[in-house]
C-alpha cells in the first residue's frame, strides 16, 4: 500500500469519504515516528502525509505503537500499545483523541486523568446502545 515504505501496525478509520491509516516504522523495540496516509479507496493509491502526533514525545509515537482506531459517538480515538521488552506483563496501552479536519489527521498528546474516565463512561454508554 505504501510503496518504498517499511511500515507496520496499521490503524484504519473511514471518515468523510476518505480512509485514513496511521502506521509505525519497523524498528523493533526502538521508538519511531508515526506516519499517516489517506485514500479514497481502501485498495486504491494511498497518499503518505506526515507524522500526525503533536506534543510531548511526538517523534517517538508517545513511547508506543498504534494498534487501532475506533469511534465512540462522534469522537475518534486511537489506541497505542506500550511494550516493555524486559517486563512484558507490565506493558500497557494509551488512548488519544483523533481530530480529522480538512483531510488532515492529528493525534494530540494529552495528560489528563479525566480523559480515560470520560472515555470509559462513553464506551459503557455506547455498548449499552448495541443491545
Amino acid at each position: 500500500m505504501l510503496i518504498d515504505q517499511e511500515r507496520e501496525a496499521p490503524a484504519l478509520i473511514y471518515e468523510d469519504g476518505m480512509y485514513y491509516m496511521v502506521t509505525s516504522g519497523c524498528t523493533g523495540w526502538d521508538y519511531n515516528s508515526a506516519l499517516y496516509a489517506r485514500s479514497e479507496f481502501l485498495l486504491g493509491k494511498w497518499k503518505l502525509i506526515d507524522n500526525p502526533c503533536e506534543g510531548e514525545r511526538y517523534r517517538e509515537n508517545y513511547g508506543g505503537q498504534c494498534t487501532y482506531m475506533f469511534r465512540v459517538k462522534e469522537q475518534i480515538y486511537i489506541m497505542f500499545d506500550h511494550w516493555i521488552p524486559d517486563n512484558l506483563q507490565n506493558s500497557g496501552y494509551s488512548i488519544f483523541p483523533v481530530t480529522i479536519r480538512d483531510g488532515s489527521l492529528t493525534i494530540r498528546w494529552k495528560r489528563a486523568s479525566g480523559l480515560f474516565c470520560d472515555l470509559v463512561t462513553e464506551l459503557i454508554l455506547f455498548i449499552g446502545y448495541i443491545e
